[in-house]
């Protein structure tokens, strides 16, 4: 687990190797361990591994400070996180096949040990005991087809001397970053956007549709597009191969995909008993590390039965869970906490921030996140991985993805029920929402309103959007910003038809909302030098998942996650699997209402920006107004323009 940054410039030019050495500074948080950096100089072919100020000693190096550093068109530079073999062999850049291979790799590949298995006896050997080396040698066996083959997350580089090509690929899911932005003829590329900006001339201007996109819908991480317009990522289950004698061109390549086209004729009963022991196997394979290992555990579901595969695999050994409690007896979940405490006897911390902690904290997330985020709660997640740091875990399990691959939101149900309304069955849908979690029942409205509004003609939405209050333009808008810069305003996708909830679910893993939140684990949680590791992010979870039919999803009573639910029947507390969903959040009405001085200062911002896509006398009205009411759906609402201020101020991003 690491942080990576480098450049690859054209022949003609060389990458400003002092901007390469302060981005990784920039990034030191991802990989406090070690740094190394690579350079080649496409001219005469000479390729060299230097040691800085920061890599281990033991490792006969050259100085990046010596006199005979050399100008250079490749800079690969990383951040060593060092989490399986710790010793200087695990160091990075790595070469592989007398030095034809030299890579920089941010990530876990957990099913290394079987690939290793496998490369050996087709004659490989191996002097390390990295899953670094072992992603080296399966791209010389298999090339590009190795990135299907892995299980973890992974994002790299690799340069090919002998092919003078340079390959850039991504994990199944996008659990870890890599951004990219072409500056003049020079590839730039870095685990994190603050880092990019170390370099000249890596432009800082807003993406303006990306900018409406999250306006309106909250949308970000959802494309190859971020929020900065010349600021790329390479998109999840991708990888690019960049030939180095042409122009410095990235045309990403699909290597895997969620399939729709495959029916499992399984028995609800054999697809529990299948998804508990393809769970249980992820758990086994994340847990591979060389440093100690913990958890997160929220008190629900999803935590609850990562902990209870973690402990099964570790036997007696005491395993450190870490825990948020909201202060607001609606959302805090100390009780089911503390139930699955007392069933498996682990270890607890929790982490109980105030009201003012959390005012205080909110604006530093900007730096930490790169990007616009989607509310308070952030800070919450932020403050666990905090506490695990304290505690000198270098290591988390989380349940991440759980509620994109089995249904575990709101919306979900509104789209399976629109896919019954589809089949002609509306008594069964009308039964469906009837049955609804009751803690969901100031939704109701809305989730038929989904049902029937997923059978609209697209060309019809808008109306309907603006009949219900959903306009695509808010009034606090500037809608001829937007139109002027081309901007297309459409409704977010949906699933529709007959398999609505399998395609509903498609588009939250791939684009509405797993894609954000792997960004706020993976930022959040390597700001304190911490490798976060998702479970259920795993290909063959996700295939098993969308093979089966939507009733053992969301089942006919409305029970989100059913398959699931029953998978984990007696290994899980009763209480905590038949518990109504709460989410990871904080009391954001108690925190609207203690805050007024912090909006403030908000509105005091809004007004000295003036920013041009608002219509910023309609937005502090709203704001002012809402100060004495402290609606949560308009807390929501109004967060997203005040967290664009905030951000532009913070990245001086030019609009």
């Amino acid at each position: 687990m690491c942080g990576i940054l480098g450049a690859i410039a054209p022949r003609t030019s060389e990458v400003d190797l002092g901007a390469v050495q302060r981005g990784l500074k920039r990034i030191r948080h991802r990989g406090p361990d070690g740094e190394g950096i690579f350079l080649f100089s496409s001219v005469d072919s000479k390729g060299v591994n230097f040691a800085t100020d920061e890599t281990p000693s033991g490792l006969d190096l050259p100085s990046i400070s010596a006199d005979g550093t050399f100008p250079a068109q490749i800079v690969l530079g990383q951040r060593r996180l060092s989490i399986l073999d710790l010793s200087v062999e695990g160091h990075q850049p790595m070469s592989y096949a007398s030095e034809r291979f030299w890579i920089v790799y941010n990530g876990e590949v957990y099913n290394y040990v079987e690939l290793r298995d496998e490369l050996v006896k087709l004659g490989y050997e191996f002097r390390s005991d990295s899953d670094t080396e072992v992603i080296l040698a399966a791209y010389e066996e298999w090339g590009t087809r190795c990135f299907a083959r892995f299980l973890g997350m992974f994002s790299l580089v690799i340069f090919d001397r002998q092919d003078n090509k340079v390959v850039l690929a991504r994990d199944h899911f996008g659990i870890k970053p890599l951004f990219y932005s072409i500056c003049g003829e020079t590839l730039v590329f870095s685990s994190e956007i603050k880092g990019l900006f170390e370099y000249p001339g890596i432009s800082r201007k807003c993406n303006t549709q990306a900018l409406y996109e999250y306006l309106r819908f909250g949308l970000t991480d959802h494309c190859e597009q971020t929020m900065f317009a010349e600021i790329r990522q390479l998109p999840s289950s991708h990888f690019a191969e960049i030939d180095l004698a042409g122009p410095m061109q990235v045309s990403p390549k699909q290597f895997w995909s969620i399939k729709l086209e495959r029916p499992n004729d399984i028995s609800f009963k054999e697809a529990t008993t299948e998804l508990r022991r393809l769970l249980e196997d992820s758990v086994s394979l994340h847990m591979r590390s060389d440093v100690p290992v913990g958890s997160c555990l929220s008190g629900g579901l999803d935590s609850t039965a990562i902990v209870a595969a973690m402990v099964g695999h570790m036997g007696g050994v005491d395993l450190p869970t870490f825990t948020y409690i909201a202060d607001d007896e609606v959302l805090s979940e100390a009780k089911y906490v503390d139930i699955a405490v007392d069933r498996y006897k682990v270890l607890n911390f929790q982490t109980k921030p105030t009201i003012d902690e959390i005012s205080a904290g909110l604006p530093d997330l900007i730096s930490v996140l790169d990007q616009p985020f989607g509310g308070w709660s952030m800070f919450a997640q932020h403050k666990v991985f905090e506490l695990a740091h304290d505690h000198q875990i270098k290591v988390i399990l989380d349940g991440q993805g759980s509620d994109e691959m089995f249904g575990g939101y709101t919306v979900m149900l509104g789209a399976r029920a629109s896919g019954l309304l589809a089949q002609g069955k509306l008594f069964k849908a009308l039964e469906l929402l009837k049955h609804s979690p009751q803690n969901m029942s100031s939704y109701k409205r809305q989730m038929v309103l989904m049902a029937f509004g997923r059978l609209v003609p697209k060309a019809l939405q808008p109306i309907m959007l603006k009949a219900v209050g959903a306009a695509l333009y808010p009034d606090w808008c500037n809608q001829s910003y937007f139109e002027q810069r081309g901007t297309v305003a459409e409704q977010r996708p949906a699933g529709r038809g007959s398999d609505a909830l399998r395609q509903e679910l498609k588009i939250a893993v791939e684009e509405i909302s797993l894609p954000r939140l792997l960004r706020y684990e993976d930022r959040n949680s390597m700001f304190f030098s911490i490798e976060s590791r998702v479970p259920f992010c795993n290909p063959r979870i996700a295939e098993f998942a969308f093979s089966l039919p939507p009733e053992y999803l969301v089942s006919d009573k409305g029970e989100t996650k059913y398959v699931l639910r029953e998978a984990m029947r007696d290994v899980v507390p009763d209480q905590i699997i038949d518990r109504e969903k709460v989410g990871f959040a904080v009391p954001e009405r108690k925190l609207a209402q203690s805050m007024r001085g912090w909006v403030n200062e908000q509105i005091n911002l809004l007004k000295e920006m003036n920013l041009p896509f608002l219509q910023t006398e309609v937005l502090v009205k709203a704001l002012e107004n809402h100060i004495s009411h402290s609606d949560q759906t308009e807390l929501n609402q109004y967060w997203r323009p005040i967290n664009v201020a905030l951000w532009a101020k913070e990245f001086n991003v030019e609009f």
